[in-house]
């Protein structure tokens, strides 16, 4: 059911002329009727009142699916990419999704909510890859700088997307804190898995390994900044942070066998 019709719906359901509603809102009766005749679309202020003078829910009132969400979270990464984050509108976003700004706000309650989702995203499709290419080989250094390697062209390729989700990281609500973090757990499982491995293999002792890939993760994280001030690749990006890596996993009985 489309948005006129949904609405000339509930209007009837809630027992409400035109003209009622229209006075409810603030609004003329003709208003109401090119809503409802899909000649204009309220706006989100309006949209918000006629969902409460209707007694019915945001997303009831506008059609939401998840075909929607996929558009405007592709639209929006490509976007963010391009432009950058600041520098795109929710208005940019709805057009490139070919979506209204009704859809839109029945979704996300801001930009910022999109650009967490957005996050979300990101970091399934990073974590999808490590699973089906894993480090399986090599020394831990050199498994470990292949896991990193991933995160890095991953973040590369949207380099300006990855800015701007760093940046936004240090401004939202400890709750969404909370759950980065129960997302970030799959990358403390595989460095951790990495240096178990090495444990087994005789190349580490047993330590403080979740701390250890926390080290990892700061570094990492880091030496991006290379990538933004000084055009580093992922190449130059694992140099630099090889001698960082070297000192987390000395700190865990690492001996460099190129120094033996």
């Amino acid at each position: 059911m489309s948005f006129p019709e949904k609405l000339k719906q509930l209007r009837k359901d809630a027992g409400l002329s035109q003209a009622k509603l229209g006075k409810r809102l603030g609004v003329t009766r003709n208003a109401v009727s090119q809503w409802e005749a899909g000649a204009t679309e309220p706006s989100t202020k309006h949209l918000r009142k006629l969902a409460a003078a209707l007694g019915a829910p945001l997303d009831q009132l506008v059609e939401s699916t998840p075909a929607y969400e996929d558009q405007i979270i592709t639209a929006a990464t490509r976007l963010f990419d391009r432009l950058g984050y600041d520098e795109t509108s929710i208005e940019v976003i709805c057009a490139a999704a070919d979506v209204s700004q009704h859809e839109f706000d029945a979704l996300f309650t801001s930009k910022d909510e999109l650009l967490y989702r957005v996050l979300t995203a990101y970091n399934e499709r990073t974590f999808d890859d490590l699973r089906r290419i894993p480090a399986k080989y090599g020394t831990v250094i050199d498994r470990l700088k292949y896991l990193l390697h991933l995160y890095y062209v991953h973040d590369l390729t949207h380099l300006k997307l990855t800015a701007a989700l760093h940046a936004y990281s240090w401004r939202w609500s400890e709750m969404r804190e909370r759950d980065n973090q129960r997302q970030l757990s799959d990358h403390h499982d595989a460095v951790t898995g990495i240096l178990e491995d090495a444990v087994a293999a005789g190349e580490l002792r047993h330590g403080n390994f979740r701390a250890a890939s926390e080290l990892i993760f700061a570094a990492y994280t880091y030496a991006l900044r290379k990538a933004v001030f000084s055009g580093h690749d992922a190449d130059k990006l694992i140099n630099h942070l090889e001698p960082q890596l070297m000192v987390v996993l000395q700190g865990l009985g690492y001996q460099d066998p190129e120094k033996d």
